[in-house]
């Protein structure tokens, strides 16, 4: 799997469009590391994910508040939304 995107740290919105722009080069070069493939899945993911990204930082002992939003929670969601069943 491309690390860097799991590494990028996303601050601001430049940040955020750079590490879209990676997550679309990821697909397109490593199809095989995305459990959600198409747009239809991948929005559904996505859905499902943002509701569920709480857990994920209470989980992983992580002191985050999906509640308040921010560019790195944005991106944390979508990168969850890459593999979300």
């Amino acid at each position: 799997m491309n690390s860097n995107i799991h590494q990028i740290e996303v601050n601001t919105r430049e940040d955020f469009a750079k590490f879209l722009e990676m997550l679309k080069n990821n697909l397109e070069h490593h199809p095989q590391d995305w459990e959600n493939t198409t747009l239809p899945d991948f929005l559904d993911a996505l859905s499902r994910y943002t509701e569920d990204i709480q857990q994920y930082y209470v989980n992983t002992n992580q002191h985050i508040d999906a509640d308040i939003p921010n560019w790195s929670v944005f991106a944390d969601i979508f990168k969850g939304a890459m593999l979300y069943e």
